[in-house]
């Protein structure tokens, strides 16, 4: 019988998930101040060429999270492997967000609690959630401890 992937996981990896990413496409594209405002305090407005560059980069990212999550998941239901490996790739990329987020508000003076904007504590407190979920995933916490799906001579 085929590994079951916890219905949990399931809403959040190939419905949830994608939904934010969905919408990362389009604020990176189409409302670039408030995703510009959503990363930094004082955002240089209108965005210069380079970042132009950088959000459409980062559009492109998250357009590629949603094909990944609401297709090759789907595809792959019961394939724990290839379902682990999908969150530890975007479980990176949180880390290297949540950095982002640390080293931008040390650079700008930010560090103490009472200096933070409503998005800071968005921020701080959406992606270790997300790390949180990624790993317990990742790592096999939560009934997700199978081997993926066994391979055919065939297939």
């Amino acid at each position: 019988m085929a590994t079951q992937i916890p219905t949990f996981y399931r809403i959040c990896f190939t419905v949830l998930d994608p939904m934010l990413a969905a919408f990362g496409v389009y604020a990176n594209i189409f409302n670039p101040s408030m995703m510009l405002g959503r990363f930094t305090a004082s955002p240089r407005l209108p965005p210069s060429p380079e970042t132009t560059v950088l959000l459409h980069g980062m559009a492109g990212f998250f357009a590629m999270l949603v094909v990944l999550q609401v297709v090759l998941l789907r595809l792959r239901p019961h394939d724990v492997t290839v379902w682990r490996c999908v969150q530890a790739g975007i479980l990176v990329q949180d880390l290297f967000m949540m950095a982002g987020f640390v080293t931008e508000m040390r650079l700008t003076g930010r560090v103490d609690m009472s200096a933070w904007r409503g998005d800071d504590w968005a921020n701080l407190a959406i992606y270790p959630l997300l790390v949180l979920l990624r790993s317990s995933f990742v790592f096999g916490f939560g009934g997700s401890s199978g081997q993926g799906e066994k391979r055919t001579k065939s297939g």
